[in-house]
């Protein structure tokens, strides 16, 4: 039966397997360069903070969701196990055979992505409202996510004894919200995004 419980972690498997995909090189490291925005920094404004709607998972929502993820990996014939959760975004946690791992995650997670777009616009028509999504190969974008992490406290320290504002490198919504979440119960610090399109990039600033 499909999961109606949308606050527990559920898991779904095809088949199992007996190896575990090493983690896949990782693209943002604390030495990433400086962002190059096509105008100079200093002329870019703070962006507009943009309120997040809430989002809380229905029973429908998720019955939605874990019959489409079942549909769509069920057509590809790999082997695979996949976990669920079902709270601010529907989650879906793909685990599948080292050999088969580059094709379904891609270039930079670019197959991730689209996994991603196609699972929630999907689920979205199935129910008749936006359904926000998010997945992960072989645990991929929770190491990314880590290393972002690292890299925001790296920099962190770095402004809090320099007094220098550390201009991030160049980053999708995604990871903005990562490094911002990071840093911001930090004592003394603040994070604010910069730039428009192609040149937002978050900037860490120590308030004192």
């Amino acid at each position: 039966p499909l999961l109606r419980n949308t606050n527990k972690k559920t898991r779904r498997r095809r088949k199992r397997f007996e190896r575990i995909v090493p983690k896949p090189e990782l693209i943002i490291s604390e030495h990433a360069p400086a962002p190059a925005p096509s105008v100079p920094i200093e002329t870019l404004e703070p962006s507009r903070a943009r309120e997040r709607p809430v989002y809380q998972a229905s029973a429908e929502d998720t019955e939605a969701f874990v019959r489409v993820v079942d549909e769509v990996l069920e057509a590809t014939e790999l082997n695979y196990e996949v976990a669920f959760e079902h709270d601010d975004y529907q989650r879906a946690f793909i685990t599948i055979e080292e050999r088969q791992a580059g094709a379904l995650i891609g270039r930079r997670g670019a197959n991730i992505d689209a996994l991603e777009l196609l699972l929630g616009r999907m689920a979205s028509h199935q129910v008749g409202h936006n359904v926000p999504v998010q997945v992960d190969v072989n645990e991929y974008r929770a190491r990314l996510e880590e290393e972002l992490r690292e890299m925001a406290l790296a920099h962190a320290r770095a402004v809090r004894e320099s007094g220098e504002d550390a201009h991030l490198p160049v980053m999708n919504p995604r990871q903005r919200r990562i490094v911002h979440l990071a840093i911001q119960d930090l004592e003394g610090l603040e994070t604010y995004t910069m730039g428009e399109g192609s040149t937002k990039h978050v900037v860490v600033h120590r308030t004192d």
